[in-house]
């Protein structure tokens, strides 16, 4: 059975005629119900052409035959319908409708057991799906890339905000500092050259016959009350600056992080970012121990004689 002998048959069936009709026009009196249906007979004659005709008997054949005939003229009745020309035009759209119905429920019976699956539109559909998943990751593709080109300028504009004033804080704290330092080092000049004035240069004013108790303290207390306040002098002086230095490290270690930030977002891959991402947010919030502060048990200089030699090495070093 070819089915080539259907092209005409099949002309009125395809998706523009099928709209057509659809017979819109007459409104509640159209002919949507049997698109359905037409679309499944459709569908069985275009998979005849597998069909052998010596495979099928002779009067199912003929049977066949003239169903196809009858539902062609049927068609025709379609387009050319007028209720305006029926005397009851519900039961004559009723009659039409019911054609098609028999002859969808014919070519079921007798026509489909005589043909093969016809996987055409399988197969479209199947090649829509295609062109439509690469279609989804052309897009999906795209919008990634937005999406980091976006990420990484949100990241720039945000660096050129914040990193300024981590910047600006690193560069405060180490001039306050230096400032410490020096004050830090003339104090602790002062310091020595107080003891060896008031130890060793200036004699005691203690009486011919031996110190009296009195005499003693009064010796002793005045010399120790001036050597205190230096001592606590040069000690402030020395934990401010450890404090501005250690703030200093921490504020260009933020700094840079920023100032870096957006190369590391732009150079790794979607796993790699995120473990990027929160080393980064860790290098800015975490307090960081940069040497400066004992972050165990802070000691000050006085608890410690030791850090005056280190304040002096230091200041001979920045000298």
């Amino acid at each position: 059975m070819s089915v080539n002998r259907y092209d005409e048959l099949l002309s009125k069936l395809d998706n523009n005629a099928l709209t057509k009709l659809e017979r819109s026009d007459l409104g509640t009196l159209n002919f949507e119900e049997v698109i359905p249906y037409l679309q499944w007979i459709r569908r069985d004659i275009r998979a005849a052409n597998s069909v052998d005709v010596r495979d099928v008997p002779p009067n199912k054949y003929q049977a066949i035959m003239q169903t196809l005939e009858q539902l062609s003229s049927n068609l025709n009745e379609i387009s050319s319908w007028d209720p305006l020309a029926e005397n009851n035009a519900n039961q004559s759209r009723n009659e039409l409708i019911g054609k098609i119905k028999t002859a969808h429920g014919f070519l079921m019976e007798h026509l489909r057991p005589y043909i093969r699956p016809d996987y055409t539109e399988l197969e479209e559909t199947r090649s829509a799906i295609l062109r439509w998943r690469d279609e989804l990751e052309s897009v999906l593709s795209d919008a990634r890339d937005s999406l980091s080109q976006i990420r990484v300028t949100a990241v720039e504009k945000g660096a050129a905000t914040i990193s300024s004033y981590y910047r600006d804080s690193a560069d405060a704290h180490k001039n306050a500092a230096k400032g410490y330092l020096w004050a830090a080092g003339v104090l602790g000049a002062i310091l020595i050259f107080v003891v060896v004035l008031v130890f060793f240069w200036l004699p005691g004013n203690l009486g011919k016959n031996g110190p009296s108790i009195g005499e003693l303290v009064r010796e002793v207390s005045g010399r120790v009350v001036i050597l205190l306040i230096l001592v606590a002098a040069v000690a402030f002086c020395a934990r401010n600056y450890r404090i501005n230095k250690h703030l200093e490290v921490l504020n260009r270690t933020r700094y840079n992080a920023i100032e870096t930030a957006a190369l590391y977002a732009a150079a790794v891959t979607d796993d790699a970012r995120n473990i990027v991402v929160a080393e980064l947010v860790g290098a800015i919030f975490n307090p960081g121990d940069t040497g400066y502060i004992n972050t165990d048990r802070e000691q000050m200089i006085v608890e410690n004689p030791g850090s005056i030699a280190g304040l002096m090495g230091a200041l001979g070093r920045q000298g």
